[in-house]
């Protein structure tokens, strides 16, 4: 039986639960999850499509299944309790949740083509400046200006959104299909942007290079959470859903690409590592990530790094995408790697950052004669390296970008420098060690000490 075939409605059912409603919209609303104890309105209910989902334990079904789950009943019993209520206007369990009907539902927009869309970002934003105090949160996270220029970083406007419009359509500029923009009551373009609502936009660039979609870094987030909102237009005339497409940095023909959550989080990793990074909106939010996994296959990816938030040790909502992702990976034929690092810090970037004016070590296997040294680490003596043509120097770009020394030691000694807590890492086999202390940030600075020694990618991040 299809949902079409009930006597009753999604909004019917809906109606029936004591939900904590936080957005109301035209055919869908979003509520806290009942079932993962959401408390940001994860939970959308759509009653054009009969279904609901949530966004953070991905529990999903029809108008029956969000009943029977609330209950705990069977289907055919809950099938049955709500003809009973709505129908024949029995007492229900609880008293019901008004859920007022549109007069008039709007008319969404069929999605515009990636070009039309990448066209229409690019021109908004080149059009808006980049407030100060983002500028200096950009910094702070580890950018610099070349970074934030390239990558588009701009300020959200408070005001002028009718006239920002008009200008994109004198351009040129397709606006129907793209998120965030739709027309008014009065049939004027305008987007999907609120004097409230101040931030900074976030770009989402596809992996051949589309700019897909942006996300706002929200000045205040509020009581609700959610530093993070997508730019959309959804349920709004000519409008459309942001789709929450996965966002690319770096090189597509690279051999190894990094997952995280975060396009900005993404952006600022691969900023302070060289690393590729894909960045998916949420932990859960895995929809479009195959396909760009796909793609990046077909370029000549062979190996996935997944890098989630540290919190996937106690958080079993984001320990669950990391699942799907390592499953995911591993069934399209990729070579997989988890990264773990010190969870004092959260994510990726924060730990990268936090390594930027502190001793990092870079372990690699064999090449050099160890030799003990049981009181190294009150010892060590900085010197410049001035053998590098030993281990290829050639093909070392950046010799004036570090101060470095080379310190030999027996694997022993690497697990006490990691209890000390200088590095979280892990050892399988006896290592040589490389101690550097970076002066200006080393930008690619792993991939380029790669290619200057022979041997393994170095790394200060353990693989499990």
């Amino acid at each position: 039986m299809s949902q079409h075939d009930f006597p009753y409605t999604m909004r019917d059912v809906a109606a029936l639960l004591p939900l904590h409603i936080r957005r109301r919209r035209a055919v869908s609303i979003d509520a806290d999850c009942p079932f993962c104890g959401d408390t940001k309105g994860k939970l959308n209910i759509n009653f054009e499509k009969q279904v609901f989902n949530c966004n953070r334990c991905r529990t999903h079904g029809g108008m029956v299944e969000l009943y029977a789950k609330f209950f705990g009943v069977s289907n055919t019993q809950a099938n049955a309790e709500i003809f009973s209520i709505v129908c024949r206007h029995e007492t229900p369990r609880i008293a019901p949740t008004p859920i007022a009907s549109p007069k008039e539902l709007p008319r969404e927009a069929s999605r515009a083509d990636a070009q039309a869309i990448d066209q229409t970002f690019r021109t908004l934003l080149a059009m808006l400046p980049l407030a100060e105090s983002h500028r200096n949160d950009l910094h702070r996270r580890g950018l610099n200006d070349d970074q934030i220029e390239q990558y588009l970083y701009r300020s959200v406007p408070a005001f002028g959104y009718r006239a920002l419009t008009g200008q994109l359509l004198q351009m040129g500029c397709r606006l129907e299909g793209v998120p965030g923009f739709y027309q008014d009551e009065q049939k004027d373009w305008t987007l999907a942007c609120s004097p409230r609502r101040t931030g900074y936009f976030v770009p989402v660039i596809s992996v051949d290079g589309l700019l897909q979609g942006c996300q706002i870094r929200m000045d205040h987030p509020g009581k609700q959470g959610g530093k993070y909102i997508w730019l959309s237009s959804a349920e709004r005339n000519g409008g459309v859903t942001s789709g929450s497409p996965v966002h690319f940095v770096g090189d597509p023909a690279a051999d190894t690409v990094w997952i995280t959550e975060g396009p900005l989080k993404a952006t600022v990793a691969h900023c302070l590592s060289g690393h590729s990074f894909l960045a998916v909106a949420g932990a859960n939010q895995l929809n479009s990530l195959p396909d760009s996994l796909a793609l990046l296959k077909r370029f000549g990816c062979r190996t996935v790094c997944e890098a989630f938030d540290m919190d996937k040790l106690q958080n079993p909502h984001v320990a669950s995408g990391t699942a799907k992702v390592l499953h995911l990976a591993k069934s399209m034929g990729f070579d997989v790697r988890q990264i773990r690092w010190n969870p004092q810090y959260k994510g990726i970037d924060d730990y990268l950052l936090s390594k930027q004016k502190k001793i990092i070590i870079l372990t690699i296997r064999g090449g050099w004669q160890l030799s003990p040294a049981p009181h190294y680490v009150r010892r060590v003596q900085w010197i410049f390296v001035q053998t590098m043509q030993r281990y290829s120097a050639k093909s070392w770009k950046n010799p004036h970008s570090a101060l470095m020394t080379l310190f030999h030691f027996h694997v022993t000694d690497a697990v006490g420098v990691a209890e000390a807590g200088m590095i979280s890492f892990s050892i399988r086999e006896t290592c040589s060690a490389l101690l550097l202390f970076s002066i200006p940030r080393p930008i690619k600075l792993w991939s380029n000490i790669a290619n200057a020694i022979s041997g393994p990618i170095p790394d200060c991040l353990s693989y499990v």
